[in-house]
């Protein structure tokens, strides 16, 4: 897995893009990172772009890692949201995850197009 950050200063978004394999301690790293961002630069959104990554989950590795969320965003009450692959298995996982991110609290939401995503972040 490579994994970049970039920060949008005038969106006020975390950027993470990631490429390769992912497996799920990959992921629970990801969010480590994430929030680490999030620390440095309060008020900002997250946007993940996991569109070049190949990720195969169980249904409890997709609890894990929304489970990770909650234990390292505390507090963080801004928008999250991630760019995935268009392909048929990944919405059927984004859309699962999208519902243990709900309840999770978080205001989470998956794009495929990265100006629908910038969009509804700042929006």
């Amino acid at each position: 897995m490579i994994a970049e950050i970039d920060i949008d200063i005038d969106k006020k978004i975390i950027l993470r893009t990631l490429t390769g394999e992912i497996d799920t301690g990959q992921a629970l790293k990801l969010v480590q990172n994430v929030a680490k961002a999030v620390n440095l630069h309060p008020g900002y959104h997250i946007l993940v772009d996991i569109r070049d990554t190949t990720f195969h989950p169980e249904m409890i590795d997709l609890l894990d890692i929304a489970a990770e969320c909650s234990r390292q965003l505390i507090g963080f009450s801004r928008k999250i949201a991630f760019l995935i692959p268009d392909t048929e298995q990944r919405k059927l996982i984004a859309k699962m995850f999208k519902s243990f991110m709900d309840t999770e609290g978080f205001a989470f939401k998956q794009f495929i197009d990265y100006d629908r995503a910038a969009e509804w972040l700042v929006d």
